[in-house]
């Protein structure tokens, strides 16, 4: 009977070191993707903003007059959302200031959600300067005037 020859040991070595390649570069891409997806996540910005930044972001030059107790927020991470939460004394700042937007977006009481008694939704085409191309407002009536909220950004 005749036997097989021997597995040169130079070829098990080029193969031994060939699958220790192999499994470096997979525990390297897992290491970069895990990092990857740490650091996206870290990236996304949730932070509280000056109105004016509302203001400017959809190319006006101030936020309504007379605004009382505001709150501004700036939320990205893949896309754009802004939103400012304010009482007025009356409504007729708002409507005035919605005059100015782009498409002069009118309040009516139609469709709006049960909480609000007045809103108001814009697409503006082409997009603002900012990049945003949504708007929408929500007005509640409180005992100080109306509860406003706004909400704009890329979604």
């Amino acid at each position: 009977m005749a036997s097989q020859p021997a597995e040169p040991a130079n070829r098990r070595e080029k193969l031994r070191w060939g699958l220790t390649g192999v499994g470096i570069l997979l525990a390297v891409e897992m290491v970069v993707g895990v990092v990857w997806l740490v650091s996206n996540i870290q990236l996304g910005t949730d932070a509280v903003v000056d109105c004016s930044f509302v203001a400017e972001y959809l190319d006006q030059p101030a936020m309504p007059q007379h605004m009382t107790d505001a709150q501004c927020r700036y939320m990205s991470w893949t896309d754009i959302n802004i939103s400012a939460d304010f009482t007025l004394h009356s409504v007729a700042p708002l409507e005035e200031w919605l005059q100015g937007l782009p498409e002069s977006p009118t309040l009516e009481a139609d469709f709006c959600l049960d909480e609000y008694n007045l809103c108001a939704d814009a697409h503006f085409d082409p997009p603002l300067p900012s990049g945003g191309y949504r708007f929408s407002v929500d007005v509640a009536e409180i005992e100080e005037g109306v509860r406003v909220s706004i909400n704009t950004g890329t979604t």
